[in-house]
């Protein structure tokens, strides 16, 4: 439940190559397209950033998924970007427990938080409105030719909410394609 494989079928399905990285390589990174951190537990440090920053401005994108409690190590990451992980435990979203093939073509997420934001160049991938307030889960900021992903919820790309052996959520599998597809990250890539 807690691996990634679902995760790496779902690239080589949209024509990645999955490469996982045990440490921060800059060569490998600089030689992708994509480069995706799962509630990272090490902190990014400065000169990360920075390189980060220059693999966006080249046209890298970053995805980074993590929720609140886990943001801690992912900082650095967004304050360089004006980000924030705000403090508002939103669980699933949506909540589908009482008819689950009504929404099962909708993304789903586990354990979600909302984004905050301030640039302009920002595109809102998934969003909803409840009580007058808008709350954002997946925003992308463009940086450069490529930009930063983020996802507010640390376990959306994991097994147990994308897919595996006994199991896939069908809107999980198509958000990640149309992500990919929005962000000119489907063609043949490294």
């Amino acid at each position: 439940d807690n691996s990634v494989n679902g995760l790496i079928v779902n690239l080589e399905r949209n024509n990645f190559l999955p490469l996982v990285l045990s440490d921060f390589s800059k060569e490998e990174i600089a030689k992708s397209d994509l480069i995706i951190f799962n509630a990272p537990t090490a902190a990014f440090t400065a000169d990360e950033v920075t390189f980060l920053q220059s693999y966006m401005t080249n046209g890298g994108v970053v995805l980074l998924a993590t929720g609140y409690e886990d943001k801690e190590a992912s900082l650095p990451l967004l304050q360089a970007f004006a980000m924030d992980i705000e403090p508002t435990p939103l669980g699933p979203v949506p909540y589908v427990e009482e008819n689950i093939t009504l929404y099962q073509n909708e993304p789903r997420f586990v354990d979600s938080w909302p984004v905050s934001f301030q640039h302009n160049q920002t595109t809102s991938f998934y969003n909803f409105t409840w009580n007058d307030l808008t709350f954002h889960l997946v925003v992308f900021i463009n940086y450069g030719a490529g930009g930063l992903l983020l996802i507010g919820d640390s376990q959306y790309l994991l097994d147990k909410n994308l897919e595996s052996i006994y199991d896939y959520w069908p809107g999980n599998i198509l958000f990640i394609k149309y992500l990919l597809d929005e962000l000119s990250l489907t063609e043949e890539h490294p």
